[in-house]
């Protein structure tokens, strides 16, 4: 699976700069592809005000996985 962007498709890739749907800038770090069917993923986000990675679901930043 790939991660890729929601209206483009365009593909996203680890150290992306990513900005989610309430501002927040940060660089994408990490992600976990779905486990299955049911499951969305998870992406892991270095937001540039935060000394913490933050997990969020794929949609937040726009994205989704699909089959390559």
């Amino acid at each position: 699976m790939k991660l890729v962007k929601e209206k483009t498709m365009e593909s996203v890739k680890i150290g992306d700069k990513v900005v989610s749907f309430r501002g927040e800038e940060g660089t994408l770090v990490d992600f976990m592809e779905p486990h299955k069917a049911s499951s969305s993923g998870r992406v892991y986000v270095q937001c540039k005000d935060k000394d913490y990675v933050d997990q969020w679901y794929p949609g937040v930043i726009g994205c989704e996985f699909v089959e390559e």
